[in-house]
C-alpha cells in the first residue's frame, strides 16, 4: 500500500492582509501532479485544510476544484481528510455524505468511532490496508475533562487521558474489525511532546508543552500521519511517527524552512520506505533589519523574475522622517515584482516610545508632520506650553542646519 501523506494546508490565509491563494493555488497544482506520478493509493490530509473555521468563498472552492481535480484525473482510490483545530468540524460534516460517494472521505466529528475507522481498496477493490482517521479531538467532546472549577494540572492530564482513550479504543476497534490487515494508519491532529515549532503551537488546549509521547500511540498502527505542527520531522526517533508539516511557508519566520510532502511504501505492516518530495517555493519571502541605505542595496539583490510578486518585511534601525521613508521605498521597489508587507521600527527604536511613554506603538510611524511628532514628544515629558513653544523654536532651526535624511549640510553656528 502506497500513501501520500500531507497536512496544514490553511487555505485562506492571510499574511499582513495579503492573500496567500495564489501560491497556495500552485502548491494544489502541484500536488495533483505527483499524486498522477507517484499513484498513491490513498491521500491522507491530516487536518487545518483551513486557517478558519467560515473560509472565503475562494478558498472553499480551491478546496472542492482540488478534490474533483484528483478525482477526474488522477488514479487516487482513496481521499481521506481530517479536521484540524483551525478547521469547522461541522462544516466538513455538512459535505461528507456528498463527497462519499466519490470516495472522498471527511472526517469531522471526533464522537463516532465507526465514522473514523476507513478501509483503503485497491483497484481491484481489495482491502488492502485501514485507517484510523482521527480529527482533532476537541475539548467540548471529552466527556471525561471537566471545563471548569478544575487546577490546570488536574484538566491537562484529563486531556491527556481522553486523546489516549480515544486512540486505544479506535486501534482496539481496528484489530477487532480487520484481525487479517496488517497495513494500519493512524491520522491524527494534535501537538506530540518533543516537536520542533517555529510558531506558537504548543498544546491546541491549554499552551502547554507536556503533551503524549511517540511511545503512547497505539502499537497497532504502522505509520502514524500527524497534523498541527508546520515544520516536517520525526517524533520520538520512531521512523514510523511523523509529520509531514504544511504544505507552504506561512509565516515571514518560516520562509527558509523546506516544505515537503510524504510518500510511504507499506507491505505487510511493514514500512518499505519513506520518500519526502520537495516542494517548490512558489512565492519569496525576505525580511529585512537595517537602515536606509543597508535597505537600498538589500532590493538591489532581490530577484525581480518571480511568478508571484515577493513580499518584503522591513525593520528600521534608525528614524526618518515618515513621508520620507515612504517616498524612498517607493523609488526602490518601482518597477519591480516586490511588495512592502510590513514595514515598522526595530526593537530600540520602539523603545523610544516607552522612554516618552508614548501609548500609541506606531506614534513613531505614522503619516505626521515631524513637527508634530515633536510636539507630542514634548508633551509626554510634560514640558510647559512656553518651554515647548522655546523648544519648538530650537528644533526648527536644527532643521534647516540638515536635509531629509538627516546629515548635515551646514555648520552649527557658534553660540
Amino acid at each position: 500500500m502506497r500513501i501520500l501523506h500531507t497536512s496544514d494546508w490553511h487555505l485562506g490565509k492571510q499574511l499582513h492582509n495579503n492573500a496567500m491563494l495564489p501560491e497556495q493555488e500552485n502548491a494544489l497544482h502541484f500536488l495533483v501532479n505527483v499524486i498522477k506520478e507517484q499513484k498513491p493509493d490513498a491521500l491522507l490530509v491530516s487536518g487545518d485544510i483551513f486557517h478558519t473555521t467560515n473560509p472565503s468563498n475562494d478558498a472553499m472552492k480551491l478546496f472542492n476544484d482540488f478534490l474533483i481535480k484528483i478525482y477526474k484525473t488522477t488514479d487516487c482510490n482513496n481521499i481521506i481528510i481530517t479536521a484540524g483545530n483551525h478547521d469547522s468540524a461541522q462544516r466538513i460534516e455538512i459535505t461528507k455524505k456528498t463527497y462519499k460517494i466519490l470516495n472522498i472521505h471527511l472526517i469531522g466529528d471526533s464522537n463516532d468511532i465507526d465514522e473514523q475507522i476507513i478501509e483503503v481498496k485497491d483497484k481491484q477493490d481489495k482491502i488492502i490496508g485501514v485507517v484510523a482517521a482521527v480529527p482533532y479531538l476537541h475539548i467540548r467532546n471529552m466527556n471525561a475533562v471537566p471545563i471548569d472549577g478544575e487546577f490546570r494540572d488536574h484538566k491537562i492530564t484529563h486531556i491527556k487521558k481522553s486523546i489516549l482513550h480515544h486512540l486505544d479504543v479506535i486501534a482496539n476497534k481496528c484489530d477487532e474489525l480487520y484481525p487479517n490487515i496488517s497495513n494500519k494508519v493512524l491520522m491524527a491532529h494534535l501537538f506530540a511532546k518533543g516537536s520542533q515549532t517555529r510558531e506558537n503551537q504548543n498544546n491546541i488546549y491549554l499552551h502547554d508543552l507536556e503533551n503524549i509521547t511517540a511511545d503512547q500511540f497505539p502499537k497497532t498502527f504502522k505509520y502514524v500521519a500527524l497534523g498541527h505542527i508546520h515544520i516536517p520531522q520525526i517524533i520520538g526517533q520512531q521512523e514510523h511517527i511523523r509529520y509531514s508539516g504544511s504544505l507552504i511557508q506561512l509565516h515571514i519566520s518560516a520562509r527558509k524552512e523546506k516544505k515537503i510532502i510524504l510518500i510511504v511504501d507499506m507491505n505487510d505492516g511493514k514500512i518499505d520506505d519513506i520518500a519526502p518530495i520537495d516542494m517548490p517555493v512558489f512565492r519569496e519571502m525576505h525580511a529585512f533589519k537595517g537602515t536606509l541605505n543597508e535597505l537600498t542595496t538589500f532590493i538591489s539583490t532581490l530577484k525581480d523574475d518571480n511568478e508571484l510578486t515577493t513580499w518584503l518585511t522591513i525593520e528600521l534601525t534608525e528614524f526618518h522622517n515618515f513621508d520620507f521613508i515612504q517616498s524612498h521605498i517607493k523609488r526602490l521597489i518601482d518597477h519591480k515584482n516586490i511588495q512592502v508587507s510590513k514595514l515598522g521600527y526595530s526593537s530600540e527604536i520602539k523603545s523610544i516610545r516607552k522612554e516618552f511613554e508614548m501609548d500609541d506603538d506606531s506614534i513613531l510611524l505614522v503619516n505626521k508632520d515631524i513637527h508634530e511628532i515633536f510636539g507630542e514628544i514634548c508633551k509626554n515629558k510634560g514640558h510647559s506650553v512656553e518651554d515647548t513653544k522655546r523648544l519648538k523654536s530650537t528644533f526648527d532651526e536644527l532643521l534647516t542646519l540638515v536635509d531629509e535624511e538627516g546629515k548635515l549640510i551646514k555648520d552649527i553656528p557658534e553660540a
